[in-house]
């Protein structure tokens, strides 16, 4: 029986140091994924995860602490999916540049059918608690998110190419008014920008020669979205804010250099 793995790689605006504390040590792990941690973080050491209002539990067993690129998991109790036990879970750290990394979550030995949902959800914590410090962990109480920092969040999101988080930031009753295009929600305006991204331009000049190099898609679309001059706008009756209460915003959508 071949198992479909769950697998994701998030680039990360910090250092890999930063990531590796956050997914070796008790504090870093209730930071992003649940407050409720028990447990010594060292090899053959054991944790067990509570969540809040829920009764279910997970233990993980630490296999491997590899400073500053590796952190492996095996599951040894989960009271709601007994087909945790037995997996494993490891962290994937890489250098991605001066002060950002590469952040990789495998799950093996469950199908992703069964935490791509949830996993989904944490990696995109786990990139917030890295890059705002402030992830979003299960259970954990927080004021409305305020208008500003969805708008930064996504900002973030977008310019790391990570549209499944840019996706979590916005109502799924999007409504958008752009110069081309109008899309009737959420999923269909990330769809279409998630095509974008892969179109650029860049221009230099150079003082002597005064010449310009331009590199451009061959895209119709991605023509038509610059000629617009990334002056898009957004606008969502109901700004999506961590604990779901309605917020109006109109913010300008980062442009990628097109």
């Amino acid at each position: 029986m071949v198992i479909d793995t769950y697998s994701r790689t998030v680039p990360v605006a910090a250092p890999v140091g930063d990531a590796y504390r956050a997914v070796s040590t008790v504090g870093g792990v209730r930071a992003w994924w649940t407050p409720i941690v028990a447990g010594v973080m060292e090899p053959g050491g054991e944790l067990v995860l509570g969540f809040e209002g829920m009764d279910e539990a997970i233990g993980l067993r630490v296999d491997l602490l590899d400073e500053p690129t590796r952190v492996t998991w095996t599951c040894f109790l989960n009271t709601s999916t007994s087909a945790w036990v037995g997996s494993t879970i490891a962290f994937e750290l890489a250098p991605a540049g001066a002060g950002r990394s590469a952040v990789t979550l495998r799950h093996d030995g469950i199908d992703r059918s069964l935490v791509a949902s949830g996993w989904d959800r944490f990696v995109e914590s786990l990139a917030a608690h890295l890059e705002l410090g402030r992830g979003r962990p299960f259970g954990a109480s927080r004021p409305e998110q305020p208008a500003l920092e969805v708008a930064r969040a996504y900002a973030h999101a977008w310019m790391r190419g990570d549209f499944g988080a840019a996706r979590a930031l916005l109502a799924d009753d999007l409504t958008t008014d752009v110069p081309i295009h109008t899309y009737s929600g959420a999923d269909e305006f990330i769809a279409a920008v998630t095509g974008f991204a892969g179109c650029s331009t860049e221009s230099r000049s150079s003082p002597s020669s005064r010449t310009t190099r331009t590199r451009r898609c061959s895209s119709s679309t991605c023509t038509a979205t610059r000629s617009a001059s990334c002056g898009w706008r957004s606008t969502s009756p109901s700004a999506r804010a961590s604990s779901g209460t309605s917020a109006t915003s109109t913010t300008p959508l980062p442009c990628r250099g097109w």
